[in-house]
């Protein structure tokens, strides 16, 4: 990703093999089913807001909570909606979540 050594995190997007994959739905990828996870968020929030943006490649930031903390996630939307990936933060959260949206399923990693 980088050539700088200084600059190499280790943190891959494309390195799939520390990924959680599911063809239904993020909560599939983890098997959590909480009502306050980011996994719910991404599934009853996020999904839902990208269904409703226009049909145009773009940038979204998406603020939200499901029942619990309020998560943010920094979303890139293909303008076919088929396609989308980004990063969830939260207070809640002790980390950052990477997840994305492909004809293959869905994708989530924490870092």
């Amino acid at each position: 990703m980088f050539q700088n050594d200084k600059l190499n995190t280790g943190i891959h997007a494309n390195d799939w093999k520390n990924w959680k994959k599911s063809k239904t739905s993020f909560s599939d990828c983890t098997g959590n089913t909480s009502n306050t996870s980011v996994e719910d968020f991404l599934d009853k929030v996020v999904i839902p807001k990208i269904a409703q943006t226009s049909s145009e490649t773009r940038f979204e930031s998406i603020i939200g909570s499901t029942s619990g903390p309020v998560y943010c996630a920094l979303t890139l939307i293909h303008s076919s909606k088929e396609y989308y990936a980004g990063i969830v933060f939260s207070y809640f959260l002790g980390n950052a979540v990477l997840f994305t949206h492909t004809n293959e399923g869905y994708g989530i990693k924490f870092l």
